[in-house]
């Protein structure tokens, strides 16, 4: 079995947002100021329910990444708890709708999709700049208003991005025989 089809990157939060890339760095879908309402819109029209009758097609396997939520420094506890609740109900959503999905950490994907990234540019510059760099073509504006790219948009793209070169990676590996399920 190789890698999943489709890689939806999803930042939790305020300006958080979901974005899908095909195993072929293609893009396929965006949903900036991601909600609850529109995650399950997003699953109702992408994922094939899990009682689907044999007969149709096979679906694709598609893999969501979520941005792990953690206490960030000078938040104060009302903006965290509702911060908190908002991240519960996309997990809740995910499982509801029995989709496979991973947790990771803001400095472990940072970690990988930022290398390269020149130090002079700060803070969430470097996501806008390397999200630029890797994929030109892609419009990371969340509306005709707007002139900065969306932090959000940025951050999905660049999560769905890191699980699909750490999946596929795998997915050779495991292929090729150098990963077992005994390791």
């Amino acid at each position: 079995m190789g890698a999943p089809d489709l890689f939806v990157g999803i930042d939790p939060g305020q300006k958080g947002a979901l974005f899908s890339l095909t195993s072929e760095r293609q893009f396929h879908s965006a949903i900036p100021n991601l909600t609850p309402h529109s995650l399950i819109e997003w699953i109702e029209m992408y994922c094939p329910p899990p009682s689907a009758p044999s007969k149709q097609k096979k679906g694709r396997e598609i893999v969501f990444i979520l941005e792990k939520a953690q206490p960030m420094p000078k938040q104060g506890v009302c903006s965290m708890f509702t911060y908190g609740e908002g991240y519960g109900e996309l997990i809740g959503i995910l499982k509801a709708f029995k989709q496979k999905y991973e947790l990771v950490t803001p400095q472990a994907w940072t970690k990988v999709m930022l290398q390269g990234c020149p130090k002079s540019i700060e803070g969430k510059k470097r996501n806008a700049y390397i999200a630029k760099a890797l994929f030109p073509d892609f419009n990371l504006i969340a509306s005709s208003r707007a002139t900065m790219p969306h932090e959000g948009l940025v951050d999905a793209l660049l999560i769905a991005e890191y699980s699909r070169k750490l999946l596929k990676a795998e997915a050779f590996l495991k292929d090729d025989g150098f990963l077992t399920e005994n390791i």
